[in-house]
């Protein structure tokens, strides 16, 4: 009984060790296995983790090709003058973005996403571009795909062409002066940007932009009060409809001073980003810009306070970026010494000052027509630069030609056509010349800003008040001051330490008109900003 009970026993041992083997080696079995697992796990996760990254980086990449081809979009804009004058006047790139091959990615909307697919490289790797504007900013989502994974970042941008030169303005001014004298009085219309260093444009309710006082978007102009003899003008001295027919897309920037800007009135314009059926401002402006660094701006519609950043659709205030609107702060000076040049792009600054090698200067005064229409000018060295044919003015030599008066002034006593490139620049640092223009003066042929084109430099002031209905197709800048008197209509760009107009006169301002001032070597057009700006503002990684 004593064996049976130790044999008994010795089962029971066996039997236990053999289970805790069991467990043991089921628990070991378990440990590998989940071992193995979680290597697999964290090799997956890993992977997963690093397709993300790539995914990224991916993402990445498209937002700066879209960079790129967003920027020689703005830059080809500010070279394309073709379109409908009743286009809307939206970012240059509202029309898409050219990304080559044919493929054109147009902007999203709120019921329709535009989207353009593109690969990088041999991995597989692909992303997904597609945009949206509002006024002067940007929404950009890129997203990026490697595999399975896929990173999207959005990005907020500041983005637009602005201008080149002061030139892209009908007016440049150092300040609008206000009084009844001055500034905008009586029946003003302006087809163009106008820039205003200081000053106002003002809150004084008979020189303001309201009323009969119009700044428009288009030689058209709009609303149902706008002229259409502008666009006669320009259909003369125009050859091409790429120069005749564009969208001017008038802003107005104030880096100092208050500001009145129109009526709410539906039979007078239209409001920024509204049908021509709904209230708007008399100025038919498609953006205004208001330099508050520089201090607070009075904004008022006819005598009624308007708060700038309550009307976005009015008011654009400059976002943070790279291209600042005002950042043109200080004229030419006569004073320094720089004016006139002794060459602009390599060609001669003739001078001009003895009469007996020109004539046509009597009395210190050059007069056209010249009293002798038969004898050329010729300047000091003896060189001919100026002949009458008929009653039209011919620069010679051929091609550009700058002529400076340093101790003359200009009377153009009656009508007067030209032919050809003329810079004519009158004074000097010691000698403030007066110019003054009496008559029609305009090219002979529809060929204006292109192979005819005249600039009129003074360094004291510019008097226009030629008679009703006259035309002044120039680029005028005086030093001091430009009045325009009367119905006169000035095809070009005013600029000028002070600018009065008054007494119904038309500024019509051309796209071609920067490019023309840099020929004629107009002070002012070799200050040349980036044609296009795409600064990003924040970025959002999803």
């Amino acid at each position: 009984m004593s064996r049976r009970t130790g044999v008994s026993s010795m089962r029971r041992r066996d039997g236990f060790l053999l289970v805790t083997v069991l467990i043991t080696s089921l628990l070991l079995l378990l440990l590998i296995v989940g071992a193995a697992f979680t290597s697999l796990v964290d090799r997956q996760s890993a992977a997963e983790q690093r397709e993300g990254t790539e995914a990224y980086y991916v993402a990445k990449a498209g937002i700066e090709q879209f960079k790129v081809a967003a920027l020689w979009a703005l830059a080809e804009a500010d070279m394309d003058w073709s379109g409908d004058p009743s286009a809307s006047c939206g970012l240059p790139i509202g029309d898409g973005i050219d990304f080559g091959d044919a493929l054109t990615l147009l902007p999203s909307t709120l019921s329709v996403t535009n989207v353009a697919t593109f690969s990088l490289g041999d991995e597989g790797a692909t992303y997904d571009l597609s945009f949206e504007l509002a006024g002067p900013l940007m929404l950009l989502r890129s997203v990026g795909r490697v595999n399975d994974a896929q990173s999207t970042v959005q990005v907020i941008a500041a983005v637009g062409d602005g201008p080149a030169t002061v030139w892209d303005n009908a007016i440049t001014a150092g300040t609008l002066a206000p009084g009844s004298a001055g500034g905008l009085a009586g029946t003003i219309s302006v087809y163009g940007p106008v820039h205003i260093l200081t000053g106002d444009a003002t809150v004084d309710a008979d020189i303001d932009l309201t009323g009969n006082a119009g700044i428009f978007n288009n030689y058209m102009g709009k609303g149902a009060t706008s002229p259409t003899y502008a666009q006669d003008v320009a259909n003369t001295l125009f050859a091409t409809d790429a120069l005749r027919y564009q969208d001017l897309c008038t802003t107005v920037k104030m880096e100092v001073g208050d500001l009145e800007v129109g009526n709410l009135n539906t039979a007078a314009g239209t409001r920024i980003g509204a049908e021509a059926d709904h209230e708007g401002i008399t100025s038919s402006i498609w953006g205004i810009f208001l330099d508050f660094a520089s201090g607070d701006h009075a904004v008022t519609s006819k005598g009624d306070p308007i708060d700038p950043m309550s009307e976005p659709y009015v008011f654009v205030r400059n976002p943070v970026s790279d291209y600042d609107p005002f950042d043109y702060q200080d004229l030419p000076s006569f004073a320094e010494a720089a004016y006139p040049p002794s060459e602009i792009d390599g060609v001669p600054v003739r001078t001009v000052s003895d009469p007996v090698t020109c004539p046509w200067l009597d009395g210190g005064t050059l007069t056209l027509p010249p009293a002798d229409p038969g004898v050329a000018c010729l300047d000091d060295d003896g060189t001919p630069v100026l002949a009458w044919s008929g009653d039209t003015l011919v620069v010679s030599p051929t091609g550009p030609t700058y002529l400076s008066f340093p101790s003359a002034d200009l009377v153009v006593e009656d009508d007067v056509s030209y032919d050809g490139l003329l810079g004519l620049w009158f004074g000097d640092s010691t000698y403030a010349a007066a110019v003054t223009v009496e008559g029609n003066l305009a090219p002979a042929s529809n060929d204006y800003l292109t192979t005819s084109a005249l600039g009129l430099t003074s360094s004291g002031t510019i008097d226009v008040s030629s008679a009703k209905g006259d035309v002044v197709a120039a680029l005028l800048f005086a030093q001091n001051t430009i009045s325009v008197e009367r119905q006169v209509t000035i095809v070009g760009s005013l600029f000028g330490t002070n600018v009065n107009l008054k007494n119904v006169p038309k500024i019509l301002h051309n796209r071609a008109v920067p490019e023309a001032a840099a020929v004629l070597g107009m002070p002012g057009s070799e200050s040349v900003q980036a044609t296009g700006i795409f600064q990003v503002l924040s970025e959002e990684r999803r």
